[in-house]
């Protein structure tokens, strides 16, 4: 797993290298304009295949496959959204811890769904 998800940074690295580059490289706005559409084309394919790779790897340590233990945190709660009222006086924070969570661990969740939820 170790290796994995090293050889997950390195690919993640070298993609934002190749933006920075052009941001770096490219003096006038216009052409870096052009040219950062030209990356985002090339660069589609391989930023699907690391989006794939990140959501197999956290699917794979939610479920244990490093440590041998499920670490799936809605394994372990009692409340959920839709459910009536929680029973502490903390009520909207269980409501964001809930779906801070979720970001991590509801499965089939987009990159861009999981970003929203963080932010």
């Amino acid at each position: 797993m170790a290796e994995r998800i090293a050889a997950y940074r390195a690919a993640r690295t070298a993609l934002l290298n190749e933006i920075l580059n052009v941001l770096a490289l490219t003096a006038a706005a216009a052409d870096r304009e052009s040219q950062l559409r030209d990356l985002g084309k090339a660069q589609g394919p391989r930023l699907a295949a690391l989006e794939k790779e990140a959501d197999a790897i956290r699917e794979e340590l939610i479920q244990g496959g490093w440590s041998g233990g499920n670490a799936d945190w809605n394994d372990q709660r009692g409340w959920h959204l839709g459910t009536p009222a929680v029973t502490t006086n903390n009520a909207g924070n269980a409501e964001f811890q809930v779906l801070r969570a979720a970001a991590f661990f509801q499965k089939e969740l987009s990159i861009d769904q999981r970003g929203l939820l963080r932010s």
